[in-house]
């Protein structure tokens, strides 16, 4: 397993005095084969920069899809997959195909100055948290160089390997 960052803060050059934290929380295990991955997301903005975080992209590993993702949530209230967010290979620069980011996309985040939310979902899958990319948009106009800004393994996110056994729960043969 890959060590990855557990919170991270982006700034864009152009408004150093605008950030977008963000702070991994879990996996939970929820029990049942559910484990609960979150995210708190922070915003602190220059006053009147209309700089507010719109949209961001957390990658996954393409072994886990729509099928294993379940109780999205912002806040604990219950998302819309296609409206509120969206899984896949995700366009960066909407609509052009390259760069994308294959994971899952939360739209309409709607975070201003000194605001905060945090973001949730379950996995079926028990998979390792790994280094991840993380994209966000912020305000300010269409997708483009000077609202959207991306980090390469950023934070952690789901992987793709599995936790070991627990000591003493290997595989048992008798001869």
């Amino acid at each position: 397993m890959a060590d990855c960052v557990s919170q991270v803060t982006l700034i864009f050059p152009a408004y150093p005095n605008n950030s977008y934290s963000f702070q991994f929380n879990g996996p939970t295990p929820l029990g049942g084969g559910l484990f609960r991955w979150c995210y708190t997301v922070n915003v602190e903005l220059e006053p009147g920069s209309g700089r507010g975080l719109s949209h961001f992209i957390l990658e996954f590993c393409e072994d886990i899809t729509l099928d294993n993702i379940s109780n999205v949530t912002k806040d604990g209230n219950l998302l819309t997959y296609g409206e509120d967010y969206e899984f896949g290979d995700i366009k960066i620069f909407p609509p052009d195909d390259d760069p994308s980011i294959y994971g899952i996309k939360f739209n309409e985040v709607g975070l201003d100055d000194g605001e905060s939310a945090t973001f949730c979902f379950d996995l079926n899958v028990n998979v390792l948290p790994a280094p991840g990319d993380l994209s966000i948009k912020t305000g300010g106009g269409p997708a483009s160089e000077s609202t959207v800004l991306t980090e390469e393994d950023a934070i952690c996110t789901p992987g793709c390997e599995t936790p070991p056994p627990p000591p003493g729960r290997g595989i048992y043969c008798s001869l």
